[in-house]
Parts: C-alpha cells; sequence; structure tokens
C-alpha cells in the first residue's frame, strides 16, 4: 500500500513540474515569455494587436484576457475564468 501512494504521489508532483514548465497557455490570449518568466496577454481585434500586461501566474493573465474581452466587446477567450485578476499588470515590463 505504501509504495502505490508513493507512485501516486510521484506521478502527481511530475505532472505538475510538467504544467509549470509548459511553454504555451491552458487559455487563450494567454502566452509565456521564457526570457521573461512572465505570462503575457495579447488579444487581436479588428486586425489590431491588443497587448494586456505581463503577469506571474497564468489565471490572472487568463482572467485579463476575459477583461480586455469585456472592454473591447467581443465572446470571452476563457468563458471558464470570470473573476477579476487577483494581480494587477506590471507597467515596468517593456513589449
Amino acid at each position: 500500500m505504501r509504495l502505490k501512494l508513493s507512485i501516486n504521489v510521484t506521478l502527481i508532483v511530475l505532472t505538475l513540474l510538467v504544467i509549470a514548465t509548459q511553454s504555451t497557455s491552458l487559455f487563450q490570449g494567454v502566452s509565456w515569455n521564457k526570457s521573461k518568466k512572465k505570462w503575457y496577454v495579447f488579444l487581436h481585434s479588428n486586425g489590431k494587436k491588443i497587448y494586456g500586461g505581463g503577469f506571474t501566474n497564468e489565471l490572472d493573465a487568463a482572467k485579463k484576457a476575459n477583461q480586455l474581452c469585456e472592454q473591447l466587446g467581443i465572446s470571452l477567450k476563457n468563458p471558464e475564468m470570470s473573476a477579476i485578476p487577483n494581480q494587477k499588470k506590471r507597467k515596468d515590463i517593456p513589449i
């Protein structure tokens, strides 16, 4: 029983490591910048690329993408996420 539990815990940890080191987001409008180590929000609307900010948390970036969608009057990119981001975008991050 102890060995089986140990294997399950190891699998969970490995899965979390893979998710944490992924280079693409699980959410639309969100991408990882490897050199900056931040999640960035970019949307396209009416032929324009719209910058939503840089975030350390992927979920906050997804929430910000939805906020931008609401502001632009377009359908939500991530309808399963509807709350306001916990983290504000950093203004000191150059693009």
